[in-house]
Parts: structure tokens; sequence; C-alpha cells
């Protein structure tokens, strides 16, 4: 089935983390935002024209309340990692509301599995969004790249 036909909202997708005070996002005509899209979601940065956008903080922070979801918070495996980041993470709405997803259940001792196979298998990366942007379109609940933090 084709994923698009069969979603009634778009969830809004954040994604990244801030790394020494600069948020780096990807802009609209990027691999990450056109996943994002065909995966069902909308992308926040979707207005941004340049590949790579340099925000601070607070420009992110004034939007995180419209994400639904948010995805690939750099290096971190917990909630509590984000935290020592910056505490003030923890007012964002995807993180309230316990929607905070990562790309790296397949560490291995070489590094994220997600960067060394997940250009490779594009399907299987848009799977496992597709299942955290609609999860009742899904029997499994099984992620191969991604996994929810607590």
């Amino acid at each position: 089935k084709h994923i698009q036909n069969n979603i009634k909202n778009r969830p809004v997708v954040l994604e990244g983390l801030p790394f020494q005070g600069i948020w780096y996002a990807s802009g609209k005509n990027t691999y990450l935002a056109s996943i994002i899209n065909d995966a069902g979601g909308q992308y926040i940065w979707n207005s941004l024209e340049q590949d790579i956008n340099q925000l601070n903080l607070e420009k992110v922070y004034s939007r995180q309340n419209e994400a639904n979801v948010w995805i690939n918070p750099g290096t971190a495996k917990s909630l509590k990692e984000i935290l020592q980041i910056d505490e003030r993470l923890s007012h964002f709405k995807p993180f309230e509301n316990n929607q905070v997803y990562n790309n790296n259940a397949r560490i291995n001792a070489h590094g994220n599995d997600y960067y060394e196979s997940g250009i490779m298998h594009p399907q299987i990366v848009l799977k496992d969004l597709a299942m955290i942007l609609h999860p009742e379109l899904f029997d499994t609940k099984e992620f191969f790249y991604y996994e929810k933090l607590k």
C-alpha cells in the first residue's frame, strides 16, 4: 500500500539536537525532508531553502510546540541524555508527550548501522518513520533502525 493514500493527518516532525549551542536543521530539499513527507509527516523546517541551516535554540523553541514527534536527537540513548544537553528541552511538546525517537537501535562495534546501511535500505527507514508517524496502519510495532527513547 502507498502510505500517503491511507493517512488523514500529517504529524509535524522535529529533528535534531543542539550541538555547541547550534541546532543544525536540514532544509526542504533534503533526503530527510523527503522521507518524512513520504512517511506521511510534515517536516517542521519545510520552509528552509538551504540544505544545512544553523538555528539558535530560541528559534527552535519558538516552533517546537507545533511538533508532534521528535526524531534523531543526536546520539541520545535516553530522555535523560537529552536533558544533559539542555534541560529546557524537557519543555518541548514531543518530549512532554513521550514522542521522541532515535535511529540508534542498531549500534555495533563499528558504529551506528542506520548510517552504515540505512542509505542502502531507504524502504526500511521509510517503514520505521511511517510506523512512528502512523502506528495505526501497521500490525507490527517493531522498528529496525529506530527506538522510542525512555
